[in-house]
């Protein structure tokens, strides 16, 4: 049986490469579903070994790696290989940075992974602001200036972190070894423009009240919004994750202040996608939406050419 002290341990290289899939999709606002397939990054591994006598384990470095294709909201990767039999771990932490930067290493390389059956496990960190942003525009309500303005939003990086499920891989002593791991996001974005219908009676006899509410029932600031007026908001957070909802909410008042109705909406995250919709306020009814056309740029999804 391994132990932590008589263990046999292979040094390797590990060449590692990420491909890029497509994260973003454009939700036209009639569906509001965005791509209901659920990208992927992959990492490929080639294992190559030289036997050496067992470290103290566990210990995690940091390494600068140029990014290459690698998502613009991934900072950091994290693997750690853990042997099943002995508990031996070995981490690793990756940089990723510029790829014109002096220094920086082309692949992704860990050493000292032990022999046998090891546990996989890979996250990744992120440098994104974590946003719940209520903007409002006076007199912006034109279709050019709320086209414009979602697109602005969309390049904001999100705030997405990806993980594996863990596995358990044998590392062989014959070599070479090729460790593939799918990695998965609960995250998605919301984008989302508010604005009065054209046939609003209300759009010229009275006003209203709007505001977002976030996932733990906190309002953010109520807007005045008047005939022209348009309020946005942006959800891309920790909170931002699979199933989770937020509320748009909007009061409606006649001309001299008096209370007719309270309209709300619940709007949901899909993982993995960035939905943008615009929804108009009617006299009678919740929120429809209007169809914004939007072009996202494509993300493709390539196999490294140096690993």
């Amino acid at each position: 049986m391994l132990t932590t002290t008589n263990l046999r341990k292979m040094k390797k290289l590990l060449l590692l490469s990420f491909a890029s899939v497509l994260f973003f999709s454009c939700s036209e606002s009639e569906d509001e579903t965005g791509i209901n397939a659920i990208p992927k990054a992959e990492i490929v591994a080639i294992v190559n070994q030289t036997p050496e006598t067992a470290g103290k384990g566990a210990s995690a470095s940091n390494k600068d790696v140029k990014r290459g294709s690698i998502y613009p909201w991934v900072s950091e990767v994290d693997m750690t290989f853990t042997q099943t039999v002995s508990a031996y771990a070995k981490a690793e932490n990756f940089k990723l940075v510029k790829n014109n930067k002096a220094g920086a290493a082309s692949n992704f390389v860990v050493k000292d992974i032990a022999l046998g059956p090891n546990e996989v496990v890979v996250t990744t960190k992120t440098d994104s602001d974590q946003l719940f942003q209520t903007d409002f525009e006076k007199n912006g309500a034109t279709s050019s200036n709320i086209t414009q303005k979602l697109e602005d939003y969309k390049t904001i990086n999100p705030y997405v972190l990806y993980n594996n499920t863990p596995f358990t891989q044998e590392i062989k002593a014959a070599g070479p070894n090729i460790v593939n791991v799918d990695l998965t996001t609960q995250h998605g974005r919301r984008i989302s423009s508010l604005k009065w219908a054209n046939d609003a009676i209300y759009k010229t006899e009275g006003y209203a009240m709007v505001s977002f509410i976030d996932v733990n029932g906190v309002e953010s600031t109520q807007y005045k919004l008047e005939e022209n007026d348009v309020a946005f908001n942006y959800w891309s957070n920790d909170d931002a994750v699979d199933g989770n909802e937020i509320t748009i909410k909007a009061e409606i008042y006649s001309a001299n202040g008096t209370l007719i109705d309270t309209f709300t909406r619940k709007i949901e995250v899909t993982a993995s996608t960035s939905t943008t919709c615009s929804y108009i306020i009617k006299d009678d009814e919740l929120f429809r939406e209007s169809k914004v056309n939007l072009t996202f740029q494509e993300w493709v999804e390539i196999n490294c050419t140096d690993c």
